[in-house]
Order: C-alpha cells, then sequence, then structure tokens
C-alpha cells in the first residue's frame, strides 16, 4: 500500500489556526477529504494518516468521524492532553476507535525547552502503550536526518529506558517505519550497517 503518512484536515478558523501568518494566506481556506482524494488517485496513493492540527479534544473527535465517513484515511493520530491528571479517560474514550492509531503534541510551540521532560508529560506518554498507540516522533526523526544525513545514523532503541513510553518492538518499528522512505543503501546502513562500520563490527579483529 503507497500512504501518505502524515497531512491534515481543517475548517478554517482565523480563532483557532492562529500560526497562520500572512504568509501562508494559501492556507486559509478548508482542507477537507473531497480535496485531497482526488490528488491520492492521482499519485497513486491508496490512503493517508491524518494528523491533528488543533490541540482541542474536539479536533481528535472530528477526525476520526471523518475517517469513519473517508475510508481513504486510514489512521488518525490525534490529541488528547497528555499532562492531564484525567489523561486515562481521555485515552479510554477514543482508543476505542480502530482508526486512531496515535497520538501527538505540537512540542516547538511550547515555550519550555525541556517541556518533553516533565513529569507529567512523559507520564502521559507512557500511558499510550496500554491502548497500543504510538507518539509522533517524525517531525524530530526529520530533523536529525537534515542535521546529520543518513549516512551517520544509527538506530538504537535505548531498551530498557525506552520502555517507559513503549515496548521493544514499537519503539524499533518507529525508526523502521520511518526509513522506508530511504533507498535500500540508506535504509540498511540505518538499521544496522553505519553502526556495524562505526564500531568496527565490518573488519576483521584479532584475538583478544
Amino acid at each position: 500500500m503507497r500512504l501518505d503518512s502524515h497531512q491534515h484536515f481543517w475548517r478554517y478558523d482565523p480563532a483557532q489556526h492562529t500560526w497562520m501568518t500572512d504568509a501562508m494566506s494559501a492556507l486559509r481556506r478548508d482542507f477537507l477529504p473531497r480535496d485531497l482524494e482526488p490528488l491520492l488517485g492521482a499519485t497513486g496513493f491508496e490512503g493517508t494518516i491524518a494528523m491533528q492540527a488543533r490541540q482541542v479534544l474536539e479536533e481528535t473527535e472530528w477526525l476520526l468521524q471523518l475517517a469513519e465517513s473517508h475510508p481513504f484515511i486510514r489512521g488518525v493520530i490525534g490529541w488528547v492532553d497528555l499532562r492531564s491528571p484525567s489523561v486515562g479517560d481521555q485515552l479510554a474514550r477514543f482508543a476505542r476507535h480502530p482508526r486512531l492509531v496515535g497520538v501527538r503534541h505540537v512540542v516547538h510551540d511550547e515555550p519550555d525547552d525541556e517541556f518533553v521532560l516533565r513529569p507529567d508529560f512523559r507520564a502521559g506518554i507512557a500511558r499510550l502503550r496500554d491502548h497500543g498507540l504510538t507518539y509522533d516522533l517524525r517531525p524530530y526523526l526529520d530533523a536529525v536526518v537534515e542535521a546529520f544525513g543518513v549516512e551517520r545514523l544509527m538506530i538504537g532503541s535505548d531498551w530498557p529506558v525506552c520502555t517507559l513510553s513503549s515496548d521493544y518492538s514499537r519503539t524499533m518499528a518507529l525508526v523502521v517505519d520511518y526509513v522506508q522512505q530511504f533507498a535500500a543503501e540508506a535504509r540498511d546502513g540505518i538499521l544496522g550497517g553505519n553502526g556495524a562500520r562505526f564500531y568496527g563490527l565490518d573488519r576483521p579483529r584479532g584475538k583478544a
């Protein structure tokens, strides 16, 4: 399946979409499934993952309603308040829907540079595994690739620390899925070749 793994829908509201500056005037209109569906067909894509664009619970509910009406929306990355004491109830409410595949928080809009290290936020992320959900890390992976290049990257799970937020297989799958966009040589490098080269595992070694 060819899948657009990151796209948005919205009904434009100046009060809600304040991040759309004058330089983004082309975005200041509705973007709905009927606008995207013909574009998918024309480019040979069969489905999408719809990402939240507003950090309110109503956004998640709306996207899931769209997914129910439009089968090409294969999954939804919604929003819940991961810092809230009631995050468990919020997750239980939405996780029952088969199209919810993960949640995210637009961290770069937060004034606190150490937002992701806050205990309440980390505790919320740790609740996701109870519902089989992921936390979207793609913007960070994009930034790492841009900064270092594919030839310098190595996959690493940080197990067992990673189990604070997700299990081993889901942690690894974040990167395995991400690197499918690259050519085989780059993909194989990130998934093992670069590490073997860096640590000298690809060279003969004398006996200790």
